[in-house]
Protein backbone atom coordinates (compact mmCIF):
# COMPACT_ATOMS: atom_id res chain seq x y z
CA UNK A 1 0.00 0.00 0.00
CA UNK A 2 3.19 2.68 0.93
CA UNK A 3 4.39 1.95 -2.57
CA UNK A 4 1.17 2.71 -4.21
CA UNK A 5 1.11 5.79 -2.22
CA UNK A 6 4.43 6.82 -2.95
CA UNK A 7 4.05 5.89 -6.65
CA UNK A 8 0.92 8.20 -6.63
CA UNK A 9 2.54 11.12 -5.01
CA UNK A 10 5.78 10.88 -7.87
CA UNK A 11 3.51 10.51 -10.48
CA UNK A 12 1.22 13.95 -8.97
CA UNK A 13 4.45 15.38 -8.55
CA UNK A 14 5.66 15.21 -11.90
CA UNK A 15 2.33 15.88 -13.51
CA UNK A 16 2.51 19.21 -11.30
CA UNK A 17 6.52 20.46 -12.14
CA UNK A 18 5.62 19.51 -15.98
CA UNK A 19 8.87 18.39 -18.27
CA UNK A 20 11.34 21.30 -18.09
CA UNK A 21 11.62 21.52 -21.69
CA UNK A 22 7.95 21.61 -22.51
CA UNK A 23 7.84 24.70 -19.87
CA UNK A 24 10.66 26.93 -22.20
CA UNK A 25 8.96 26.08 -25.25
CA UNK A 26 6.78 28.70 -26.45
CA UNK A 27 2.95 28.46 -27.10
CA UNK A 28 3.13 28.30 -31.48
CA UNK A 29 -0.94 28.97 -30.76
CA UNK A 30 -0.41 31.85 -28.56
CA UNK A 31 1.90 34.60 -30.18
CA UNK A 32 2.14 37.25 -27.22
CA UNK A 33 3.18 34.38 -25.24
CA UNK A 34 6.33 33.41 -27.26
CA UNK A 35 9.83 34.81 -26.14
CA UNK A 36 11.09 37.14 -28.71
CA UNK A 37 14.77 37.19 -29.76
CA UNK A 38 16.64 40.04 -27.96
CA UNK A 39 17.37 42.56 -30.39
CA UNK A 40 20.09 44.76 -30.08
CA UNK A 41 20.34 48.36 -31.60
CA UNK A 42 24.02 48.35 -34.10
CA UNK A 43 25.75 51.48 -34.87
CA UNK A 44 28.29 52.44 -37.95
CA UNK A 45 30.96 55.18 -38.01
CA UNK A 46 31.21 56.88 -41.71
CA UNK A 47 34.31 58.90 -42.47
CA UNK A 48 33.22 62.20 -44.24
CA UNK A 49 35.52 64.23 -46.48
CA UNK A 50 34.13 67.66 -48.25
CA UNK A 51 32.26 68.62 -45.20
CA UNK A 52 32.57 72.68 -44.67
CA UNK A 53 29.93 73.98 -42.39
CA UNK A 54 26.98 73.44 -40.26
CA UNK A 55 24.51 73.11 -43.02
CA UNK A 56 26.54 70.30 -44.84
CA UNK A 57 26.36 68.76 -41.03
CA UNK A 58 22.57 69.06 -41.67
CA UNK A 59 22.75 67.96 -44.97
CA UNK A 60 24.44 64.40 -44.07
CA UNK A 61 21.96 64.03 -40.76
CA UNK A 62 19.03 64.74 -42.58
CA UNK A 63 20.41 61.88 -45.33
CA UNK A 64 21.58 59.03 -42.78
CA UNK A 65 17.87 59.62 -41.03
CA UNK A 66 16.45 59.43 -44.40
CA UNK A 67 17.78 55.98 -45.01
CA UNK A 68 15.65 52.82 -44.04
CA UNK A 69 16.37 51.23 -40.38
CA UNK A 70 18.52 54.26 -39.26
CA UNK A 71 17.05 55.56 -35.73
CA UNK A 72 19.76 58.73 -35.86
CA UNK A 73 22.72 60.06 -37.22
CA UNK A 74 24.95 62.42 -35.00
CA UNK A 75 27.72 64.42 -37.17
CA UNK A 76 31.09 65.73 -36.04
CA UNK A 77 32.19 68.25 -38.41
CA UNK A 78 35.18 68.52 -36.72
CA UNK A 79 36.52 65.02 -36.84
CA UNK A 80 34.37 64.39 -40.40
CA UNK A 81 32.65 61.58 -38.66
CA UNK A 82 29.08 60.08 -38.79
CA UNK A 83 27.92 57.84 -36.24
CA UNK A 84 24.58 55.55 -37.53
CA UNK A 85 22.39 54.62 -34.86
CA UNK A 86 20.71 51.56 -36.54
CA UNK A 87 16.50 51.01 -34.80
CA UNK A 88 17.21 47.35 -32.90
CA UNK A 89 16.26 44.58 -34.90
CA UNK A 90 16.43 46.59 -37.99
CA UNK A 91 18.44 46.18 -41.27
CA UNK A 92 21.05 48.88 -42.67
CA UNK A 93 22.26 49.11 -46.40
CA UNK A 94 25.27 50.71 -45.98
CA UNK A 95 25.93 50.74 -49.89
CA UNK A 96 22.83 52.60 -50.06
CA UNK A 97 23.89 55.13 -47.17
CA UNK A 98 27.06 55.80 -48.62
CA UNK A 99 25.58 56.04 -51.85
CA UNK A 100 23.36 58.63 -50.65
CA UNK A 101 26.26 60.77 -48.65
CA UNK A 102 28.02 60.26 -51.86
CA UNK A 103 26.06 62.47 -53.86
CA UNK A 104 27.44 65.76 -52.15
CA UNK A 105 30.49 64.60 -50.44
CA UNK A 106 33.01 61.68 -50.24
CA UNK A 107 32.77 58.93 -48.07
CA UNK A 108 36.40 57.43 -46.82
CA UNK A 109 34.90 54.61 -45.06
CA UNK A 110 31.82 53.29 -43.38
CA UNK A 111 32.00 50.15 -41.12
CA UNK A 112 30.09 48.51 -37.95
CA UNK A 113 31.58 49.45 -34.64
CA UNK A 114 30.56 48.05 -31.29
CA UNK A 115 27.23 49.09 -29.03
CA UNK A 116 27.96 49.58 -25.20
Amino acid sequence: MNKLIAASLLVFALAACGDATEQTQPDAANPIEQPKPEAHAMNYEMSIEGMMCGNCVASVKKTLEAQPGVASADVNLEKKLATIHVKPGASFNMAAATAAVNKDFEVKSCAPVATH
